[in-house]
């Protein structure tokens, strides 16, 4: 089967990539510690620490001394943003459930 796509050459963009992938991804186990301590969920913990890598692996240009530091923190307040993303959907559907039923806003008359 004849195919287009030549393979990745060791000293190619792919390279790169991979390599920074690899560096990224040497940092999870410790990202999910983080996250879990700060998520309700071990999902959440894993959405966040994926979406963090996701990031880093669009900024090439994350210097490697700091990356761990920066996975860090972007780790922690993507756990921020869901507890309030939970919160904020506890709030609106506790509202919606205290209010009697055909209370509506009212028009002014």
């Amino acid at each position: 089967m004849a195919t287009d796509m030549q393979p990745d050459r060791p000293d190619g963009p792919g390279r790169e990539s991979r390599e920074r992938w690899q560096r990224a991804w040497s940092h999870r186990e410790d990202l999910l510690k983080v996250a879990r301590r700060r998520s309700v969920s071990a999902e959440d913990a894993e959405d966040a620490v994926h979406e963090a890598m996701l990031r880093a692996a669009e900024h090439p240009d994350l210097d490697d001394e700091r990356l761990g530091a920066w996975l860090t923190t972007v780790t922690m307040r993507l756990c921020v943003d869901r507890h309030r993303q939970v919160h904020r959907e506890a709030q609106v559907r506790s509202s919606h459930e205290a209010a009697p039923a055909g209370a509506g806003p009212r028009r002014g008359g």
